[in-house]
């Protein structure tokens, strides 16, 4: 089980769970349960948009549009690590 020092979480399989100061935090708890959805969602999609990347079907246009989502998809997770660093994002040029 690791722990990150900055944000007394500790990591425990797929979910976290706060350390025992923290528990009684509603509003860390609540702000770390929405990004492990919300991570959990984004890998979801990216596991769909991948998959439909391999498919030979696809019209140009569709092609575009995919290409387009996974950058999206990939900027966003940029972002969600920057946040997690503690960087300054409106600082950062994506």
């Amino acid at each position: 089980m690791s722990k990150t020092k900055d944000y007394n979480i500790k990591k425990a399989g797929r979910g976290f769970h706060l350390e025992e100061k923290l528990q009684k935090d509603n509003k860390i708890q609540g702000a770390v349960e929405s990004f492990d959805l919300s991570l959990d969602a984004l890998e979801t999609d990216l596991k769909i948009a991948l998959s439909a990347h391999r498919s030979p079907h696809m019209t140009l246009d569709e092609q575009i549009e995919l290409d387009s989502y996974l950058v999206y998809l990939t900027t966003t997770l940029y972002w969600m690590y920057l946040k997690l660093q503690g960087s300054d994002v409106s600082k950062v040029k994506l």
